[in-house]
């Protein structure tokens, strides 16, 4: 049984997004290996300086080094994705495609007391030329697309012109977020 969550408006909502949210997750999480990952350069940085030890220094440089790329993968790499989608899809060439299967993809995500965070998928096939099936895979989605494309139904692909297995789902229904 979920709890009712009482919700209101604040600054925290307008960083990192609403609660409960994968996204809002990932963002907190990138924010606080950003932020050890600062702690542990500076840390490094006052080591060197206080002459205790290059050794040490180094330590804590590596390994501010690798928090503060944990960090920013976590910032960086799921807006740069979203840009390469949205290119894909205003340059790309339209392909209709028939979904076949709805799947959560349970090897990722967070499965909590409260809540499982596992992504959806989308798969769906196209007939290309010559009676060639292509299958397509859609990026994760976080609410349930069934309710918007059930099995059978149709959607929008867009394929990149020069790589052809770039691609990218035009969901019209769901918002970019998800």
């Amino acid at each position: 049984m979920r709890k009712a969550i009482l919700s209101w408006h604040s600054p925290l909502t307008d960083l990192f997004g609403p609660a409960r949210s994968p996204e809002r997750a990932m963002k907190i999480l990138g924010s606080g290996f950003t932020l050890c990952g600062l702690i542990g350069l500076g840390a490094a940085l006052d080591v060197l300086l206080r002459g205790v030890g290059a050794t040490t220094s180094l330590f804590c440089g590596l390994i501010g080094l690798v928090f503060l790329g944990g960090g920013f993968g976590f910032l960086i790499v799921p807006p740069l994705r979203r840009r390469k989608r949205q290119h894909i899809r205003l340059m790309g060439i339209p392909v209709k495609a028939k979904v076949v299967e709805i799947r959560q993809d349970t090897a990722f995500g967070l499965q909590t007391i409260w809540d499982d965070w596992s992504p959806w998928v989308i798969r769906a096939e196209a007939i290309e030329e010559f009676g060639k099936k292509a299958i397509f895979a859609s990026h994760y989605l976080w609410v349930n697309p069934e309710v918007f494309f059930p099995i059978g139904s149709e959607v929008t692909v867009y394929r990149h012109p020069g790589k052809s297995t770039a691609y990218a789902f035009q969901f019209e229904e769901l918002s970019e977020a998800v």
